[in-house]
């Protein structure tokens, strides 16, 4: 990634990357996950699925290990995505035996993970750009975050639940195409909606709701069939705290926020396949009085809108027995921004919050009640293209800035803020 671009110097140009342009491993793709890598290790996904296929007793047809596997692995132009051994690690022995005994299934999620005939590194592919896999088993679609944070894949079979996966490391060069590592096995699916909340770290908190929602939504969450629920990160969470400290016995609030959360039984909305802009939209019912849950997207991300909280979709369609699951960075229901850090978050609100703070709007409409605002993510469009957490202004309520000596209206100084193209600067003298 060209970390900071079109630096002169003198008759010559510097432009800086994120990492040293390494020579291609030597070997291919398919020798890659058998020590021939660069930490000298044996995949599991090598040793437990690939090797266990090649032994086994073949077709004598197409569809076969030789053919489909080994001969693309091998061949000119090829983008391999690898499972991590913590992926396989995660997957319970009973889950991996039944794979491992349909060997017809086994074939189809080892060609999920193969693009044959294009080198794709996650720099040349857009967002929300989809790929037919080895084989025609089905479609595997890169979905790149606008901050840059991440890279995600998701694959899913023909006429089967979709996988989301995050790549890291990503792009690795072999002698014939690329390797990307992914810490999830593609077009498997073996765990429910709530085995999902638990089991993923970012998404754990979540699972305090769960033991104290009411029984039926509980239940319903737990159903064979027809969940689709969006979990709130972790961080999300924690930012209600500073709304609702003790939000975690409000009975009814954990309500709300549930019935938020989840779809009417037996919806779906899927938003890998979905691309449109920000005037197109789809949507769906939710539990909570049948209020609709929206979505669409707004750059190089998919946002979804319940409750009047807008929440950046983080991981989507992840893929369970029993329905799907969509990870967002906000709690539907309970917004955790006043109105002054809610309009600055926005980039395409810049100089309406600029004008704003000349006249002191900013600091009259804070609300002094909330002790910090949940931080904005986004992408700053300054020379050095760097993320920024929360910009260059308190995030913190009326009350809590006057506290701590940052800037309000009751200061001594006048405080003014003046832009430029890539800048939001403070000043404290009056803009000339």
């Amino acid at each position: 990634m060209v970390t900071r671009n079109n630096i002169r110097a003198g008759q010559h140009m510097i432009h800086l990357l994120d990492r040293a342009l390494d020579i291609q491993w030597r070997y291919t793709a398919l020798a890659y996950p058998s020590k021939h890598n660069p930490q000298n290790l044996e995949y599991q996904f090598y040793r437990k699925l690939m090797r266990f296929l090649q032994t086994s007793p073949q077709e004598d047809t197409e569809y076969n290990y030789q053919t489909q596997v080994m001969v693309p692995l091998n061949s000119e132009g090829v983008t391999f995505f690898l499972p991590s051994d913590e992926a396989l690690g995660r997957v319970p022995s009973e889950k991996l035996s039944q794979l491992v005994g349909d060997p017809a299934m086994l074939l189809k999620v080892l060609t999920l993970h193969i693009i044959p005939g294009r080198v794709l590194y996650t720099s040349m592919v857009n967002h929300n750009e989809g790929f037919i896999t080895q084989m025609d088993s089905g479609k595997l679609i890169f979905r790149k975050n606008n901050n840059r944070e991440s890279v995600y894949v998701t694959g899913s079979l023909k006429g089967g639940r979709p996988v989301t996966a995050r790549v890291s490391p990503a792009d690795v060069g072999v002698i014939n195409g690329v390797v990307h590592q992914i810490d999830a096995i593609l077009g498997f699916v073996y765990k429910s909606a709530i085995e999902e909340i638990q089991d993923d770290p970012n998404t754990r908190n979540f699972d305090q709701l769960l033991t104290r929602v009411r029984a039926d939504l509980r239940n319903d969450l737990g159903a064979a069939s027809g969940v689709t629920i969006f979990i709130p990160s972790n961080e999300a969470l924690i930012a209600v705290n500073t709304v609702y400290p003790n939000y975690i016995n409000n009975q009814s609030l954990i309500n709300m926020v549930m019935e938020f959360s989840m779809l009417q039984p037996n919806s779906r909305l899927s938003l890998t396949d979905y691309n449109g802009g920000y005037e197109a939209y789809i949507s769906a019912v939710s539990r909570h009085n049948g209020r609709y849950i929206k979505a669409y997207s707004q750059g190089n991300d998919t946002w979804v809108e319940g409750g009047y909280v807008r929440a950046r979709v983080v991981k989507p369609d992840i893929g369970v027995t029993n329905g799907v699951v969509h990870q967002i960075d906000a709690v539907f229901g309970i917004p955790t921004r006043d109105l002054p850090y809610s309009i600055f978050c926005e980039d395409w609100l810049e100089q309406t919050y600029i004008q704003m703070s000349y006249v002191g709007l900013t600091e009259y409409m804070r609300d002094p009640t909330l002790t910090a605002n949940q931080r904005c993510v986004f992408r700053a469009r300054g020379e050095d293209d760097r993320l920024t957490s929360g910009g260059s202004v308190p995030n913190t309520g009326l009350a809590n800035s006057q506290n701590s000596g940052q800037s309000s209206s009751s200061s001594s100084s006048n405080y003014y803020y003046t832009s430029s193209k890539d800048s939001l600067t403070l000043l404290t003298s009056s803009p000339t």
